[in-house]
């Protein structure tokens, strides 16, 4: 199972497909050889592009393209008359917007969509300055034939087909998270604007989406995301409202992110990859450490950094962890971990140093 995460929770960056497991030696492997296959259940920002999207420019990055990906909670984007369009606002005042970009499909719960929108012309990163998100909800009935009263009074009845199938009500949409990027170079991806949880509703069709302040492109040599291998044993993480949260420390820099297994089940004895693009580039010598938090008990989505919630009795058995830095287009080993049970707090935390 390979989850991608994004970056709005404070430790970013990606959505629920159908899971699939993966072994630990098979996962280490994989990143070893700096490879970032498409796999199934990956998180908000785990698909790559098939080519650039930031070019070197006057010793900037030029943005042509942005790919927004998109994870749906507990209630679906309708499609059909239900639908999202998007804005994209620059720094100069214009506006650019692609209407209907789910193409009238439904985004069924607990599901992730990736949506290409190429600029109308290149720009700067930081000429970027929100994205904004417009939920078109309409309500009526799934049918349109009407019947006439018998008593000839011109009362207008639903048919019987109507009534089967009923009203529609405005369509309500728990959109879970949401990430715009682009990518330089051989694949590093580079965060534009990030978004946790909002519900769009017939009363609240719209969202904006602020850009990342002083976006920054790598420089050589520098860290752009993490990706976390976990190998679970003979206990599992439940999932629900037992879930797990990361947080990544180095100078000056605390990144968090919740619910790292999007409320999924980790099985006993499967693996797991967790990608985190970092909120800025970083050098391996800048990040110290990770903190593992299980959050059992607590509502979904987690809210165990913050030191809330109550304790139920499931307990998880990681058997390892591998930390690999994506660093020019490849993957470094930089920290690992052996076995360690999580419990109720004290023990539902865990420091893995890195480097």
């Amino acid at each position: 199972m390979k989850f991608t995460l994004g970056l709005k929770n404070i430790f970013g960056i990606l959505a629920i497909l159908s899971c699939i497991q993966i072994g630990t030696a098979a996962s280490a492997q994989l990143l070893q050889n700096g490879q970032d296959q498409p796999v199934q259940n990956r998180g908000m920002l785990g698909q790559q592009p098939s080519s650039p999207l930031l070019n070197a420019a006057g010793g900037g990055c030029t943005i042509n393209q942005l790919q927004l990906m998109f994870r749906t909670g507990h209630d679906d984007l309708r499609g059909g008359s239900n639908n999202l369009n998007v804005e994209i606002h620059y720094a100069n005042g214009t506006i650019q917007t692609a209407k209907n970009v789910n193409q009238g499909a439904n985004w069924p719960n607990n599901s992730l969509r990736e949506v290409p929108i190429a600029l109308n012309h290149p720009v700067a990163a930081n000429q970027i300055k929100s994205i904004n998100l417009i939920h078109l909800a309409q309500g009526g009935y799934d049918g349109t034939a009407l019947a006439l009263g018998s008593s000839g009074t011109g009362i207008i009845l639903p048919t019987p087909d109507m009534a089967a199938t009923g009203i529609k009500t405005e369509d309500n949409w728990d959109m879970a998270e949401m990430n715009a990027f682009s990518v330089v170079g051989a694949g590093t991806k580079v965060v534009i604007a990030s978004s946790g949880d909002h519900v769009f509703t017939g009363t609240k069709p719209a969202f904006s989406v602020n850009a990342v302040p002083n976006i920054a492109c790598p420089s050589a040599g520098q860290v752009t995301e993490l990706h976390l291998v976990f190998q679970t044993g003979n206990d599992d993480l439940r999932g629900g409202n037992d879930n797990l949260n990361v947080a990544i420390v180095g100078d000056g820099f605390n990144q968090q992110e919740m619910n790292v297994n999007r409320s999924q089940r980790w099985a006993d004895g499967t693996g797991q990859e967790v990608t985190v693009l970092l909120n800025k580039p970083m050098m391996i010598s800048q990040l110290h450490k990770l903190v593992l938090e299980a959050t059992y008990g607590a509502p979904s989505g987690g809210s165990g950094l913050s030191g809330v919630g109550t304790v139920s009795n499931d307990k998880w058995n990681m058997d390892s962890l591998k930390v690999y830095a994506m660093v020019n287009g490849k993957n470094q080993l930089i920290g690992s971990q052996g076995f360690y049970r999580f419990t109720a707090p004290p023990g539902n935390r865990l420091t893995v140093n890195l480097q």
